[in-house]
């Protein structure tokens, strides 16, 4: 879990944080009705969530899976 979490925050944020770094958040579930190689079968993925605090200057944000990034303020969000 650990090695995952140092390869996943580096792939996510372009910053390799140790999994003592964050805060547990929850268990969420995703179903989807396809998979990576077609329609013959569903997927279901299990999310560990984390929380955690870092300076925006050190992330190194990459654009392959996501490229439209924003921080926005709670009020915003709501």
């Amino acid at each position: 879990l650990e090695a995952a979490f140092e390869r996943l925050t580096m792939a996510e944020l372009g910053l390799r944080l140790p999994i003592t770094a964050g805060q547990f958040y929850g268990v969420w579930q995703h179903f989807y009705d396809d998979n990576f190689s077609g329609t013959d079968f569903t997927t279901h993925y299990v999310v560990l969530g984390f929380r955690f605090r870092v300076a925006e200057e050190d992330l190194i944000l990459p654009d392959e899976q996501h490229d439209d990034y924003r921080w926005l303020t709670p009020y915003a969000l709501l």
